[in-house]
């Protein structure tokens, strides 16, 4: 990407950023636990560090012999006292890949020849940045995150990985975050974006259902498995002692328009456990998908 269009693309990001501004604080909501004061601390300081790079775009060395971790020295001073930059030594999946990190935010920048260039909020640097997270400037280190083809994620997978998770033939970036007695799985469409948003280079998280509810791990023995020959997911989530939810998704394909195809959620069971002066019963409620909306059909007790 050359020096132009980079800035550009900065540019774009800085508008972006300024009318997402309630999406974001959602993300540090969510994700990060902060209160609304530090909210609008850590988007001033995004805002900043983004502003940074689109000043410093063109000042870095680009020629073949650059070092990717000796960058000018008015770089690493904007920064400040309390920003450390990273850059991945090796080529990740297809992408170059540069962390900002401050106290107040993590922004990852994921770059791919000419035509991708997306920047993601996540709540922490990768394991192999940690040595160095209470240092001062820009450091070169070898990261990965590895390319995943699995059909089932149970808790037990990495932090941080490159796995298709909507059967589009495209790895997807999935970030691992630790709930109670369970991690959620966000993901992050790299090659699209944030499809039908007026910038796409500011990644969300897929937010549309079956993704905002990624499970595994965890007592209750959570997972969510994705069938690729049927391009199905099911996704198991224990509700507690005394009850569960399951959830089916699968793949459909709309009118030729690439907006209307995808994952959509067809059909979802929640069952709970419960005594009675009677004896014990199962009480099972069945959702179908009617039109767009889940509705229940049918509700059952069955004694045991």
């Amino acid at each position: 990407m050359d020096i132009r269009s980079r800035e550009s693309s900065g540019i774009r990001l800085v508008i972006t950023l300024i009318e997402y501004k309630e999406p974001i604080k959602d993300y540090f909501r969510i994700f990060a636990n902060v209160n609304e004061e530090e909210m609008k601390e850590r988007f001033k300081t995004l805002l900043i560090l983004v502003i940074a790079i689109v000043a410093f775009g063109g000042c870095t060395n680009t020629s073949s012999n650059a070092k990717p971790d000796k960058i000018g020295d008015n770089t690493i001073g904007f920064w400040g006292d309390s920003s450390t930059v990273f850059i991945s030594k090796n080529i990740q999946n297809g992408y170059h890949v540069s962390i900002i990190n401050n106290k107040s935010i993590c922004l990852y920048h994921f770059e791919k020849g000419d035509s991708i260039s997306r920047y993601c909020l996540i709540h922490e640097v990768p394991f192999e940045c940690r040595h160095y997270i209470d240092s001062i400037g820009v450091y070169s280190v070898d990261m990965e995150f590895p390319v995943l083809k699995l059909d089932t994620l149970n808790g037990s997978n990495p932090s941080m990985f490159f796995m298709d998770v909507n059967f589009d033939g495209e790895d997807e970036f999935v970030v691992t975050y630790s709930g109670y007695n369970r991690d959620y799985y966000a993901c992050y469409d790299l090659i699209k974006g944030n499809q039908l948003k007026m910038n796409r280079d500011v990644l969300q998280p897929i937010s549309e259902p079956p993704y905002n509810n990624i499970v595994g791990g965890g007592p209750g023995h959570n997972y969510t498995e994705f069938d690729y020959k049927n391009k199905k997911i099911h996704i198991f989530e224990s509700l507690g002692c005394c009850a569960y939810q399951e959830t089916w998704a699968e793949y459909q394909q709309g009118d030729g328009t690439e907006s209307d195809s995808g994952v959509r959620v067809v059909k979802s069971e929640h069952h709970e456990f419960q005594s009675e002066d009677d004896g014990s019963v199962e009480i099972i409620e069945i959702y179908n998908m009617v039109g767009d909306t889940l509705k229940l059909v049918n509700k059952k007790r069955i004694p045991f």
